[in-house]
């Protein structure tokens, strides 16, 4: 499965999901390690939509300018 992370913000580098068998989910930069907090589907309430894989991929994908427009994780 195909996910549409960003570079990096710190050093550009490739980002993978990481999917633990403990349960937890992050995103992290094969070239420096910078990574996510972990997240896990048990962390949020049942009526929450977005699954620990998409909150995961939603905190890696958004920067700064996107906070300035409202439009968190799109470009």
């Amino acid at each position: 499965m195909m996910f549409n992370l960003k570079p990096c913000p710190f050093c550009g580098g490739e980002a993978q999901l990481f999917v633990l068998k403990e349960g937890g989910v992050c995103v992290v930069c094969k070239s420096c390690d910078n990574r996510t907090s972990l997240a896990s589907d048990f962390d949020y309430s049942k009526t929450d939509e977005m699954t620990a894989v998409g909150r995961s991929i939603a905190r890696w994908n958004r920067r700064v300018e996107d906070a300035d427009t409202g439009r968190a994780g799109d470009s």
